[in-house]
């Protein structure tokens, strides 16, 4: 199972630190969408991750400089996704720079996610458990439906929303590949990369989680 971090809306200062961290750590991917920036503060967000890290980062804005820095991939929004023409088009010439470009794709939704026959590296799926970030944000899918929609569509579903060390086992069972954690990391205060380790270690882990049994003791007259 694969790991991706969502990075913040806001930039602290620590951050790009903290995200260096976790890649060291072994942190699969990171997913750059920050709405406020503007393109050369995204330049420079990136320039400062470690170059050997760079090509594992998805880029939600400005996709070009996916190819500029070799990154890993880009990321469609929904005003991409309503312009599939255009999008395709911009897609083919990436990859004439960049052909090793990767997309990846968010849905929220069993209707968006069984529809959409694109081809791409994963989809976010979201929300799938109650949010850590946003108050009454509750799950949109049963598990029922997860394993469903699993077995119909061929996309790699990344689960988000809600992810923290807790459901990593539920979300291997459903069959996800991958978790996206947001919330879990950012609102741990000092406790981050603490946080990440504990959810990394879960995330990688191949032992599957045994509920702990209590015995108790009875009394046996001889």
């Amino acid at each position: 199972m694969k790991i991706a971090l969502l990075t913040t809306n806001q930039r602290f200062k620590s951050e790009i630190e903290t995200v260096n961290l976790f890649f060291d750590y072994g942190l699969d991917y990171l997913h750059l969408k920050k709405r406020r920036f503007s393109r050369s503060k995204t330049k420079k967000y990136i320039k400062e991750i470690n170059e050997a890290h760079r090509r594992k980062i998805f880029l939600h804005k400005y996709h070009w400089l996916a190819v500029w820095y070799k990154l890993k991939g880009i990321h469609l929004g929904r005003s991409d996704r309503q312009k599939p023409i255009r999008t395709k088009l911009k897609i083919f010439f990436m990859k004439l720079f960049h052909p090793k470009l990767e997309v990846s794709v968010s849905f929220h939704s069993l209707q968006s996610a069984t529809q959409d026959k694109g081809q791409y590296h994963h989809a976010m799926l979201s929300p799938v458990f109650d949010s850590i970030s946003k108050k009454n944000y509750s799950p949109a899918f049963s598990e029922r439906q997860l394993v469903g929609l699993m077995e119909k569509t061929n996309h790699r579903y990344f689960a988000l929303g809600g992810v923290d060390e807790t459901h990593i086992q539920t979300a291997k069972d459903v069959g996800f590949e991958g978790v996206v954690v947001y919330g879990s990391i950012w609102n741990s205060g000092d406790e981050k990369l603490k946080t990440f380790k504990k959810i990394f270690d879960k995330v990688k882990s191949h032992q599957k989680d045994i509920p702990e049994v209590k015995i108790n003791p009875v009394k046996i007259k001889i």
